[in-house]
């Protein structure tokens, strides 16, 4: 048996924009609305989806692989610090 809560942890998160912050809110709030509408027409339900979709998701490998160096960056620094600082 393991007590996870008296076991030391980290969190991490890391944000890479894709799209301006207003079509990023319009975005989440329509995606809000369908949640609140499920009767709304198929199509509606679908443009929404793809809307939400490409706000999130860039369909380039270029972007994804400039989106995972930079992570690991963050991530190779937090593991040296928490070493640094004896956490691992």
């Amino acid at each position: 048996y393991i007590d996870y809560f008296d076991t030391p942890s980290i969190s991490v998160a890391l944000e890479f924009g894709t799209k301006e912050i207003d079509q990023v809110i319009q975005g989440l709030a329509l995606d809000c609305w369908l949640r609140h509408n499920p009767q709304a027409d198929v199509s509606v339900k679908n443009q929404i989806k793809q809307q939400l979709r490409n706000t999130f998701l860039v369909d380039s490998l270029s972007w994804r692989h400039a989106v995972w160096d930079h992570t690991k960056f963050y991530l190779e620094r937090l593991l040296s610090s928490l070493k640094a600082n004896q956490w691992a």
